[in-house]
C-alpha cells in the first residue's frame, strides 16, 4: 500500500458577490491491495469533504462558488512602475476599484434567502 501526501491550495470565488478567498488542504492519496484508489482531504488536521463538492460563500452565503487549484493559475508579473501621479506628489496614485452596478440584477427578498427543501 502506497500513501502520498500533497499540500493543496484552492482559490474559491463567489459568482454572486465576487468575493475570493484561498484555503489550504492536505491531500492524502492511497490505493489498497485490490488496486482501488482513495483520496482524503484534511484542513488543519481535520478531515473535510472535497473542495469540488462545493462551498458556501462566507460573505453573502451564496452557493454559486467556483474553485480552482492555485497550481494551475498563471503567475502574475511583478509591477515595476507605478502610473504617474499629479505633479509634485511623492506617492503613487492607485485607481479606486469600481463597485459593480447591475440594478436590473438585484434579487427580490424571497430570492436572497432561498428555502432549501430536502426530500427523503
Amino acid at each position: 500500500m502506497e500513501i502520498e501526501q500533497h499540500p493543496l491550495v484552492v482559490r474559491f470565488s463567489c459568482r454572486r458577490c465576487g468575493w475570493q478567498w484561498r484555503e489550504s488542504f492536505e491531500l492524502v492519496r492511497w490505493s489498497d491491495y485490490d488496486g482501488d484508489d482513495f483520496e482524503a482531504y484534511f484542513h488543519r488536521g481535520v478531515p473535510v469533504p472535497s473542495p469540488a463538492l462545493g462551498r458556501r460563500c462566507a460573505a453573502c452565503g451564496g452557493l454559486r462558488v467556483d474553485w480552482t487549484d492555485v497550481a494551475f493559475l498563471p503567475r502574475r508579473r511583478a509591477v515595476t512602475e507605478w502610473p504617474a501621479g499629479p505633479a509634485g506628489s511623492a506617492q503613487p496614485v492607485r485607481p479606486e476599484p469600481k463597485a459593480p452596478t447591475l440594478r436590473w440584477l438585484t434579487r427580490a427578498a424571497h430570492q436572497r434567502q432561498p428555502m432549501t427543501r430536502r426530500f427523503p
